[in-house]
């Protein structure tokens, strides 16, 4: 079951594109439009990229060394910043 509006998860794919890779957005549509047990995962993901893209800067899977993390995020003051 989705949590969100399918128009609402669109404006976030279409948002998101400017710090995601088109490759991330494919996979993300895919998952997105086949129902699955990742579906509500999925919908997350979008949904807090989007959300913290909009109070700061935000990274999505960076090359870092040898492993690639989720998101770095740095707020629009400068004051907050962090990795996961």
């Amino acid at each position: 079951m989705a949590m969100w509006p399918r128009r609402r998860i669109q404006r976030y794919l279409e948002e998101n594109s400017h710090f995601v890779s088109q490759s991330t957005l494919h996979d993300w549509v895919q998952r997105l439009n086949t129902i699955s047990d990742d579906y509500v995962a999925t919908e997350w993901e979008v949904a807090l990229l989007n959300g913290f893209a909009g109070v700061g800067t935000v990274q999505h899977e960076p090359a870092l060394g040898k492993k690639r993390i989720d998101l770095v995020f740095t707020s629009s003051s400068g004051k907050l910043a962090f990795g996961v």
